[in-house]
């Protein structure tokens, strides 16, 4: 058997991989929908996407990291993007707030103390406070 020139496209395990890593996240966000991740298991992510928990873990280190794949498509949204977020989420730790923000060309990143997951909830006027002073910089 004959194969292409190295460096002329994915090879047939990088393809099976990224169809694996995409099965895998159709799958966790169609469960977060249906149960929200808090209550979203696994083990019912990877019976949909009919792979086993070590190829789940081998692509997201935790349920929670599979959110983060959908940052990947975010560096050509090109418009301006505020993120406030909770230091004290249980869900989503500050780290993955970074992480979110680095992802986005012209991100602001406003962390509200004592906040958790639902920061419009635990502190509104700290959310109404980053929206005034991020619209006007951000409206052409």
């Amino acid at each position: 058997m004959v194969s292409g020139p190295r460096g002329a496209g994915p090879t047939p395990r990088q393809r099976r991989a990224v169809a694996t890593r995409r099965r895998l996240y159709e799958a966790a966000m169609a469960e977060y929908a249906r149960v929200g991740l808090e209550a979203a298991r696994v083990e019912d992510i990877v019976a949909a996407a009919e792979v086993s928990w070590g190829t789940f873990f081998h692509y997201f280190p935790a349920k929670e990291d599979v959110l983060l794949d959908a940052a990947a498509a975010i560096p050509g949204f090109g418009r301006p993007v505020l993120l406030v977020w909770g230091e004290e989420c249980g869900f989503f730790p500050m780290s993955h707030a970074r992480r979110l923000a680095s992802d986005f060309p012209d991100a602001t990143l406003v962390p509200v103390p004592g906040a958790k997951t639902w920061v419009p909830v635990d502190n509104p006027a700290a959310v109404a406070e980053a929206i005034g002073t991020f619209v006007p910089t951000s409206v052409p």
